[in-house]
């Protein structure tokens, strides 16, 4: 009888791999894998360095030097088209239109004639820079400029910590200390203001009892005037001027006129009027 052979496959050994090396191949493996993940897990972790970035501050130009970079980028601008961007720095604190380019604006008359059509007025001062600034208003300065033909204008926007702030920027500046600009001024500006009651060519004794009515009630809202209101420009109302003038620094001549009125109506929060320590809009 033949033997059924039988053949057995040989098993082989089971090799057993320690459970430490196994855990250190996965964490290796993950390691590898997460690697950029976990870097910026770390970076989240590591202290912030700031490095402080040192800028040399600009030298800021004076004197004579300032003179030249005044007389050179403001010569290089025609009178009328200096008179014109002078005038449309102030008009925008009205909001008012500005002026086209193309306008030809005479210094003289055409300043009177575009704030006409604006339904704003043009005050001309004559004075000293002191006195301007007591007005508190906008106001475009008429340059003294010499080896330049006609006139050339900067506009005063606003006050900072005693440093008067002008447009356009001269030599980079946009502030300039109160010797600096009366150095060069003129002594020649304009002022762009409203007159909403109409009072400025009837403020005197002769005018209308209505008028008076509506003067003393502004003199009275800035409290100054405590009568009733009679309509009749008596002493009474001449004092409450009078009172309200040294208030502000002005002539206590009682008359009503321009900058007068200019200071009452910018006293009375209903009407709104830009000034210098507001700054520019």
């Amino acid at each position: 009888m033949r033997r059924n052979a039988v053949f057995h496959k040989r098993k082989r050994p089971l090799i057993l791999i320690p459970t430490a090396i196994v855990l250190t191949a996965l964490i290796a493996g993950g390691i590898y894998f997460k690697w950029p993940d976990l870097l910026d897990y770390y970076k989240t972790w590591l202290p912030v360095t700031v490095t402080e970035v040192k800028t040399t501050p600009l030298a800021v130009i004076t004197g004579e030097d300032l003179f030249r970079a005044m007389a050179d980028e403001l010569g290089k601008v025609p009178e009328s088209e200096s008179a014109r961007r002078a005038f449309n720095t102030l008009a925008r604190f009205w909001n008012a239109p500005p002026l086209p380019e193309s306008s030809i604006v005479n210094p003289s008359d055409g300043m009177d004639r575009a704030a006409l059509d604006r339904k704003l007025l043009r005050y001309r001062f004559w004075g000293n820079l002191g006195a301007l600034l007591r007005l508190d208003h906008p106001a475009a300065l008429e340059l003294t400029l010499p080896g330049i033909g006609g006139k050339r204008f900067i506009s005063l926007v606003g006050m900072d910590n005693e440093q008067l702030l002008v447009d356009p920027p001269i030599a980079g500046r946009t502030s300039f200390s109160f010797s600096e600009i009366e150095k060069y001024w003129s002594g020649e500006g304009s002022l762009l203001w409203k007159d909403p009651l109409n009072l400025l060519p009837n403020s005197s004794s002769e005018a209308n009892k209505d008028l008076i009515k509506k003067l003393q009630g502004l003199l009275k809202e800035a409290g100054f005037y405590s009568r009733p209101l009679t309509g009749v420009y008596d002493g009474d109302t001449r004092s409450a001027v009078k009172a309200f003038q040294s208030s502000r620094g002005i002539e206590a001549d009682g008359i009503v006129g321009a900058q007068t009125l200019m200071l009452l109506y910018r006293s009375i929060n209903r009407f709104e009027v830009p000034t210098l320590t507001a700054g520019e809009k």
